[in-house]
């Protein structure tokens, strides 16, 4: 086994990096277990920079391609055209949130509950920082969902939306994007020396 690296990528780095499917989801790993209401507290502590926890990928070769989990899970299926396999040992729930609050629409969790992603939404009113994401639904002039906010075209979208509450948007949309997430990524071809 290689020494662990300690690295760390920006949550739109991450997302592109599960867009093209280096990501994979092992056997030993849970399925996604988070609601709603959960997602909205993440989102809450990256746009306050609050510590979120580590990232620990297990990075191996494709011969342990018979690990992967092939049930239903938020996160995009590993794409075999990838030389090596990311196993998400640890961060898996929140590694999912964070890419799924790009694509939105309704996942169902492992335990049988809908959670529909474009129901969580950033407050662009002004009042309580408190309470700036929610899992509800959308309000116009109030609660706009995350997914919007995260698009690229995002200005076009919520143009009838006042300068303050742009310059709301904007600076949610940069807290999201370059919010750093620590990764510990372990190099080894046995699961064993990973765990």
């Amino acid at each position: 086994m290689d020494k662990p690296i300690f690295e760390s990528r920006s949550i739109k780095q991450l997302h592109s990096l599960l867009q093209m499917g280096n990501f994979a989801v092992p056997k030993l790993q849970r399925a996604f277990v988070w609601n709603g209401l959960k997602a909205a507290k993440l989102l809450d502590s990256v746009y306050r920079g609050m510590p979120i926890g580590s990232l620990t990928i297990w990075d191996t070769s494709r011969k342990n391609k018979n690990l992967l989990r092939h049930s239903i899970h938020v996160l995009p299926p590993y794409e075999d055209h990838n030389k090596r396999i990311w196993f998400v040992l640890d961060g898996q729930q929140r590694l999912s949130v964070l890419y799924q609050i790009f694509e939105g629409g309704e996942r169902i969790n492992a335990n049988h509950k809908t959670v529909d992603f474009d129901r969580v939404v950033f407050r662009v009113t002004e009042g309580d920082d408190n309470a700036r994401f929610q899992y509800r639904k959308a309000v116009v002039g109030e609660w706009v969902p995350v997914k919007t906010i995260l698009s690229p075209y995002w200005r076009t979208q919520l143009g009838w939306l006042t300068t303050g509450q742009l310059n709301r948007v904007r600076r949610c949309r940069e807290a999201l994007h370059e919010y750093s997430v620590p990764i510990l990524r372990v190099t080894s071809e046995e699961i064993d020396e990973a765990r």
